[in-house]
């Protein structure tokens, strides 16, 4: 047993360090505009009677997702409840009558795949009553660390609990019936079960911290919970506790011999508790939303008899000496772990493909990166097994050389034989857990054709930026689009950003995109995305302005859609004095 918990040991110092460091998660939903414009300078007396987000995709709208406060940072009082307006991509909240000053919209709402999204931006109404400085105080980001690095140990430890009792009981049940009664097992399964239940309820208050972007203490505030019971995400892990307590069952007798209704209503049970993550996750946002969500049910199903029966075997080959059963069992599972693997991988491919956007955003984006990484780990994964089928293969031949009777049931490996098949099932369990600690920190991660519409440089990006300011042509030469772009006056405060959009041709045309946005982003201090309110001044010209807080060095990122599919995304950086 000691073997095994420095095997386990292992295992989880390398899952939690995976997952650590990939946290925090980034947003998956872009504000795409808003009623006031972000800028909007409004003529005194007349301020909006009400506030309107849009976004690029339906966002869940928890209770407290619109801030509005004045110039001194006060929020301000009578804001309506944000409820979703003509689409499931509009938020909508009525606002009270304002005096004359300089407002900041802070919002927060929650993206379909349960992911948090915030940002903030300005609008005055007559003169302004603040300066840059305590605007810029006042738009920074609400971040923790913590929280979301203790969220993604608790998505993980829920994922492997829920792969280990599916795929455990599966194992014991197809390959192994005499397991049920070893101490080893029995404390494994019970203990799976038990971890998915403690973080079923626990993630339901870690998203709640999470989401919130107010720390552990909105674990426990009613209304923050009550808004991530209304989200698919805690729709999908409450569902998860009564599906373990039906999972009892079965867990209280597995290798116990069962009619088909009754294996039926488990198989259910077991894709039941799979599905809980298929609906709380990336599956149900982004493109192909059906066939994705049926390929990442079959993906998990397949993960979880492959990763469960491995475990418990690797289990038993640690337990004291060679426990009777262990040839026939490994015969057994060889002849179905090879083929569930390849379902994994060629339904995990898919889903690659539906998140990213060419081989470029995997090698420019942290999801991409994290997603050939775990490509990696997979063929080393297929190496270990391969040393474990080899010694299945030869003990399958063996058995149909040897004549039936007691001595062929109750003969053991020889000593080389075990010793392979021990060291190549261990490795093949560290690596394998190191695969699903990359996975639930993909799961925490912004999908790779999200960032990198939203990262991305263009590939014709203009090099560096003037002093102060900025007037150059950015080109996206995929979509054929060019950009003449001038930042001016390049200093704090109030800047007028005008864009002209032409083909990308020898002699360039007027172009007229379907939908076109800026926004401005200081990195080093954290302050944006601020939107620029752009308007049309003729065929393919546009102008506005933006109030930009603080000297450094600014981003500039332009979108603009060229046809339903097809988006041109351009950026550069500038100095503002």
């Amino acid at each position: 047993m000691r073997a095994a918990a420095r095997l386990a040991a292992t295992v989880a110092v390398a899952s939690l360090a995976v997952v650590a460091a990939a946290a925090p998660a980034a947003a998956h939903a872009d504000l795409t505009g808003s009623e006031p414009a972000a800028g909007a300078e409004l003529p005194a007396g007349e301020p909006p009677a009400s506030l309107v987000l849009r976004f690029t995709e339906p966002v869940q709208i928890p209770s407290d997702a619109l801030r509005l406060l004045d110039g001194e940072g006060r929020e301000v009082g009578g804001v309506g409840a944000p409820e979703a307006g003509t689409s499931g991509a509009e938020v909508v909240a009525t606002l009270p009558a304002l005096p004359d000053g300089s407002y900041v919209v802070d919002w927060r709402v929650v993206s379909t795949d349960s992911h948090p999204v915030s940002g903030a931006f300005t609008f005055t109404v007559g003169e302004p009553t603040a300066d840059a400085e305590a605007l810029a105080g006042l738009l920074a980001p609400q971040e923790n660390r913590g929280v979301a690095v203790g969220f993604g140990v608790t998505r993980a430890l829920a994922f492997a609990s829920v792969l280990v009792l599916v795929g455990g009981v599966l194992f014991v049940r197809a390959c192994w019936p005499a397991a049920a009664g070893r101490p080893p097992v029995l404390v494994l399964l019970w203990a799976s079960w038990a971890v998915a239940l403690v973080t079923a309820v626990v993630g339901i208050g870690m998203q709640a911290a999470y989401t919130s972007g107010r720390g552990l203490s909105a674990a426990w505030d009613p209304e923050v919970l009550r808004d991530v019971l209304s989200t698919n995400f805690g729709r999908a892990w409450l569902a998860r506790v009564p599906v373990l307590l039906f999972a009892l069952g079965a867990l209280r007798a597995p290798a116990r011999r069962r009619t088909p209704f009754v294996h039926a209503v488990d198989s259910l049970v077991a894709l039941a508790l799979v599905a809980t993550f298929t609906f709380g996750g990336h599956a149900r946002a982004g493109r192909w939303v059906t066939l994705a969500t049926v390929t990442d049910l079959v993906h998990l199903a397949a993960v979880a008899t492959w990763f469960g029966g491995l475990v418990v075997l690797c289990t038993l080959l640690f337990d004291r000496g060679r426990p009777r059963g262990a040839r026939a069992a490994t015969v057994r599972f060889s002849s179905y772990a090879g083929p569930v693997i390849g379902v994994a991988v060629a339904t995990g491919t898919l889903q690659t493909l539906r998140q990213s956007d060419g081989l470029d955003s995997l090698v420019d984006t942290t999801y991409g990166r994290l997603v050939l990484a775990k490509a990696g780990l997979v063929v080393f994964v297929v190496a270990a097994a391969s040393v474990s089928r080899h010694v299945a293969g030869r003990w399958r031949a063996a058995a149909r050389l040897r004549p039936a009777g007691p001595g062929a049931a109750t003969a053991d490996a020889d000593a080389e034989d075990w010793r392979d098949l021990r060291s190549a099932v261990a490795v093949e369990v560290v690596i394998a857990a190191v695969v699903l600690a990359v996975t639930a920190a993909l799961v925490n991660t912004q999908p790779a054709r999200v960032a990198a519409g939203a990262d991305a440089p263009a590939a014709g990006e203009v090099g560096p930026a003037p002093v102060a300011g900025f007037s150059g042509e950015l080109t996206d030469p995929d979509e054929g689009l060019r950009f003449a772009v001038r930042v001016s006056p390049g200093l704090t405060g109030r800047n007028t950003v005008t864009i002209a959009v032409t083909t990308d041709a020898a002699e360039p045309e007027p172009f007229e995109p379907l939908e076109i946005s800026a926004g401005l982003v200081q990195p080093e201090q954290g302050i944006g995305p601020i939107a620029v309110a752009l308007s049309a001044d003729g065929e393919g010209s546009y102008s506005g302005t933006a109030d930009l807080p603080v000297a450094g060095v600014w981003e500039l990122e332009i979108r603009a859609l060229r046809t339903d599919i097809d988006q041109a995304v351009v950026s550069t950086t500038f100095e503002v004095g």
